[in-house]
C-alpha cells in the first residue's frame, strides 16, 4: 500500500510524495486545486542535491512562477531537512577530546 503524505503547503503549492515510490527520489507539487502538477526529480551525488529536474507528464504543468517558487523552496528546504534526518538517525559518535595536562 502507498501513502501520500503532504510535506508542505507553501505559497499556494502542495508538496507531497508517495511512500515506497520509484527512483529517482522526487517530490510532487500541485496547485491547491490539484489541477496542475509537476514532479521534481532530486538528482543527488553522495547525498548532496546537485540538480532539480522538472517533469510534467501527469497533468497540465504548474505556471512558470509556481515552478520557480517550487524549485526555490526545494533547494532551500532539502539540505536542512537532510541534515536534521542525519542528526536524528545518525547521532554523532565522536567522543569529547581530552586534553593532557603538562605532558602527562
Amino acid at each position: 500500500m502507498k501513502f501520500m503524505p503532504q510535506v508542505y503547503r507553501y505559497f499556494g503549492l502542495i508538496f507531497y510524495f508517495w511512500s515506497n515510490d520509484h527512483l529517482p527520489a522526487h517530490i510532487h507539487v500541485t496547485d491547491t486545486t490539484r489541477e496542475r502538477e509537476c514532479v521534481f526529480d532530486l538528482i543527488m551525488d553522495n547525498s548532496i542535491l546537485i540538480e532539480i529536474r522538472m517533469r510534467s507528464d501527469i497533468k497540465p504543468p504548474l505556471k512558470s512562477e509556481e515552478i520557480t517558487n517550487a524549485k526555490a523552496f526545494i533547494s532551500v528546504y532539502y539540505p536542512k531537512h537532510l541534515e536534521e534526518l542525519k542528526k536524528q538517525f545518525y547521532p554523532s559518535t565522536k567522543k569529547a577530546k581530552t586534553t593532557k595536562k603538562n605532558g602527562k
